[in-house]
């Protein structure tokens, strides 16, 4: 009865330094498995979804061209025409190390601009492209302590390397989940660490865009055997919401009544949690065509166990509930049949 809306988007790329077409540009629409790259005319031509996507361009390996991301508007009338220049910017290559370790595997990523990152190979050097200007680059890997440097780039090239720390105990995960950290402060059996939460599982029910990270400030935790745990076994996130994709084709933004994500405890294991929220479906995402039927717009749709509060969304060391145990609860509205 309702069916996804499907639009039309033709990506025209050039270089911005002289308005040449950049062919074999890498296209992806974000948060979909949409890929491809440009023509011989910088061109590229796909249906997507339809409502607000973000398209991410690429030029090609060693062209010195800055990645960007753009969010557009799509239409299931006309093709949408998105026109991109692509900006040459300054190739930062380095090491990261911990001490005389070369550490591969490390996270290379621009602040605020996360979509510009780089992994470290097993020699710990790694190489990427980011815009002229003042940026800070963070360097972080599980298990250690991360690092950042706040400069000036210019120029085509930049070398810069980190030194990453060892905390003295675990710090790759926390009630379950794996972390990078970036910042600790503290001494004694009482630390308070700043990161994020990385590769962050997905289950039977949810899917998680890859990628994604789940960011935590500030958080205070007990060393316990060895072991970050937060007191009373609550871990808050720097989020209100995470996208998530229910029976891997539904858009669902996962709530906490506006407050904070959090990950809870496994009562008697301080290495097991879960993630709990209000998954709600997003029809700003999933928008819609109606063959006789409008949905109000203070129409809800989540997804429950039962519960009206917050409930089990991700686990990381613990059994997630059956599918059988979810159902759909519909609250603030109507949906019109033929007006």
């Amino acid at each position: 009865v309702l069916r996804k809306k499907i639009g039309r988007l033709l990506v025209k790329v050039t270089k911005e330094s002289d308005g040449s077409n950049i062919s074999a540009a890498k296209i992806n629409i974000i948060d979909t498995p949409i890929t491809g790259t440009t023509d011989a005319n910088g061109r590229w031509y796909s249906e997507v979804p339809g409502g607000d996507v973000i398209v991410e361009v690429e030029g090609t390996a060693g062209s010195g061209l800055v990645k960007v991301q753009r969010q557009i508007a799509t239409s299931d009338i006309d093709t949408t025409v998105l026109a991109i220049a692509l900006k040459n910017g300054v190739t930062v290559s380095g090491t990261v190390a911990a001490g005389t370790l070369n550490l591969s595997d490390a996270t290379i990523r621009v602040d605020g601009l996360n979509y510009i990152n780089a992994k470290a190979n097993s020699s710990g050097r790694y190489s990427i492209v980011i815009p002229g200007g003042e940026y800070t680059l963070k360097a972080t890997k599980t298990g250690y302590v991360g690092a950042e440097r706040q400069l000036v780039f210019s120029g085509a090239t930049s070398e810069v390397n980190f030194n990453l720390t060892q905390a003295g105990f675990d710090i790759s995960k926390i009630l379950g989940f794996e972390v990078e950290v970036e910042k600790m402060e503290g001494t004694g059996n009482t630390r308070t660490l700043s990161g994020s939460i990385i590769n962050v599982p997905s289950n039977a029910m949810f899917t998680v865009k890859p990628g994604e990270r789940l960011p935590f400030d500030n958080v205070v935790v007990d060393l316990i055997g060895n072991v970050a745990v937060p007191p009373g076994g609550q871990l808050n996130l720097s989020v209100t919401h995470l996208d998530l994709l229910a029976f891997g084709y539904l858009p669902v933004k996962v709530k906490n009544n506006d407050l904070a994500l959090t990950v809870k405890q496994i009562p008697g294991n301080d290495r097991a949690g879960r993630l709990e929220g209000i998954p709600e479906i997003n029809y700003q995402k999933f928008i819609p065509i109606p063959i006789g039927f409008k949905v109000s717009d203070g129409l809800k749709h989540t997804l429950t166990t039962g519960s009206p509060s917050a409930i089990p969304v991700l686990a990381a060391g613990d059994a997630f509930p059956s599918l059988e145990a979810f159902s759909i609860n519909a609250s603030g509205g109507n949906v019109e049949l033929y007006g």
